[in-house]
């Protein structure tokens, strides 16, 4: 009788709808590794970043993707304990 969700921040209702939910990053087009200091995953229609650890890894992406703020993006530098999705640009 719990429950577990996710937030975008401390004061938004965990039970309203939030488009960053629907994002459609496709299949898989391979399992996770570890590339550039940080783990990836690539999707038919994007890429997920995350950083496990306690150090700062700048990701060059190999091409333009654009992350849930809807910021056009070639690198991605992502801080201790971060992480990234990306979609391809429409």
């Amino acid at each position: 009788r719990s429950r577990f969700s996710f937030s975008s921040g401390r004061d938004r209702d965990p039970t309203r709808d939030h488009p960053w939910w629907k994002v459609e990053l496709g299949a898989p087009t391979g399992r996770y590794g570890k590339a550039d200091g940080v783990y990836q995953r690539s999707f038919t229609n994007g890429k997920v970043l995350v950083n496990p650890t306690d150090r700062t890894f700048t990701v060059w992406l190999g091409g333009p993707y654009v992350d849930l703020r809807g910021t056009v993006r070639t690198s991605v530098t992502l801080g201790p304990h971060d992480a990234e999705i990306l979609t391809r640009p429409a």
